[in-house]
């Protein structure tokens, strides 16, 4: 995901950028805008594009219908090349602040073809893809922060990919009814983004693993995967901080459910900047980061497990593997824990821990590990807890509970 389905689509977007900014004079200042716009969130990442086009075709209300784009583009460890049949962009309006956006932008018969590093030749073809309500977003908001290291460039109120179909070793699956939309303000890009994928059948054939296609047909009964998810994204700023919270599932048929959840407040606008020197390519300077890092805090960590049937075959598995029994295998992970928890000295805790583990590997249901600390806890103190991390356990409110 970079994380949100828009960026899938400013990917495609993005090789159109670049052809039009010769024929600049015939294009409408929205839609040079929106290249523009892309043209910033591609070269964040580096690389090159050597793109053309068929024609351009103004509207007359400020969009352009944008036709047959090719595009050749060579990142830093592979290459490849973007065919769109059609662009269209339409209902354009500027904004107060100098921003534009578009009421509707769809994008019809798009392929992108690559050849990557340990998987091979992919190809990835979108039919069709439509969103609305398409805002672009400054440079540099009111505040003078620059959102896009975090953001990108444009937000989506709503968009929607009906199908992505793949190709990779030879085979053939499709993701369906991607859907993204968010809520909030337009003039830097701050809100809520949810994003939703209903299925996404892979077969195990898709895998170049041979050890790993066998162990999947003959001893878990998976000729596919059917995967889908559900992630909600959520930014706010105020005094020159950030809030974020995010929460994803991510579903396996007759395999199980895994939900992440995480949010932290208090992180400076300072770290965008060295975000996106990152992102274009520099290293991380620790010098700048450490202390921008140390006075975050954390106000929820999850991460936790609702089976759907794999858990047992796995231990089978993992037993089988070993040659030795189920009990025998469970009965040994306990001991581990016991060895391993006991070097922090948090009696109670451990205990917990282990009730939970003996519970989920005899009859599996669910798992959870969470932090969730009475207040917000700031990495500065938690740093000064490293050599404490029973009394770090106990301020952040850390559990772990299965079958609930």
């Amino acid at each position: 995901m970079k994380q949100r389905l828009q960026l899938l689509i400013i990917v495609f977007f993005s090789f159109v950028a670049m052809p039009l900014m010769a024929h600049a004079a015939e294009t409408p200042p929205a839609v040079q805008a929106f290249l523009d716009a892309l043209k910033r969130q591609y070269n964040k990442g580096g690389g090159d594009i050597k793109p053309a086009f068929g024609n351009i075709v103004p509207d007359g209300s400020g969009g352009a219908t944008i036709t047959n784009i090719e595009s050749t583009f060579v990142q830093k460890e592979f290459k490849g090349g973007v065919k769109i049949s059609k662009v269209v962009l339409a209902g354009a309006t500027k904004n107060d602040n100098g921003t534009w956006s578009f009421k509707n932008i769809s994008l019809e018969k798009a392929e992108f073809a690559a050849n990557l590093p340990d998987i091979g030749p992919v190809i990835v073809k979108i039919p069709s893809a439509t969103s609305s309500n398409v805002h672009l977003l400054p440079e540099k908001s009111a505040d003078g922060v620059d959102y896009s290291a975090l953001l990108g460039t444009i937000v989506y109120e709503t968009s929607n990919v009906p199908v992505v179909n793949f190709t990779i070793a030879g085979q053939s699956f499709d993701a369906k009814n991607l859907v993204t939309t968010w809520q909030g303000d337009p003039s830097n890009g701050l809100g809520v983004w949810n994003t939703k994928m209903d299925s996404l059948v892979i077969p195990v054939d898709a895998i170049p693993n041979p050890k790993f296609q066998k162990d999947m047909k003959e001893t878990f009964g998976y000729d596919q995967f059917n995967l889908s998810f559900d992630g909600n994204f959520a930014v706010k700023g105020a005094n020159q901080k950030l809030d974020v919270a995010y929460a994803l599932r991510l579903t396996g048929k007759n395999i199980g459910s895994f939900d992440f959840a995480f949010a932290a407040q208090d992180i400076p606008n300072q770290i965008l900047a060295v975000l996106k020197e990152v992102q274009e390519g520099g290293k991380p300077d620790m010098g700048k980061m450490m202390p921008l890092l140390i006075g975050i805090k954390i106000s929820h960590f999850k991460f936790g497990f609702v089976d759907d049937s794999i858990t047992d075959k796995a231990l089978d598995f993992a037993a089988k593997k070993q040659g030795t029994t189920r009990d025998a295998l469970t009965a040994n992970g306990a001991a581990m824990l016991q060895i391993g928890l006991g070097q922090i000295r948090a009696p109670e805790f451990t205990k917990s821990v282990i009730a939970a583990y003996n519970a989920f590997v005899k009859n599996p249901k669910n798992i959870t590990l969470e932090a969730k600390p009475e207040s917000p806890v700031a990495m500065a103190t938690l740093m000064g807890m490293m050599g404490a991390p029973a009394t770090a356990l106990k301020v952040l409110g850390v559990s772990v509970v299965s079958n609930q």
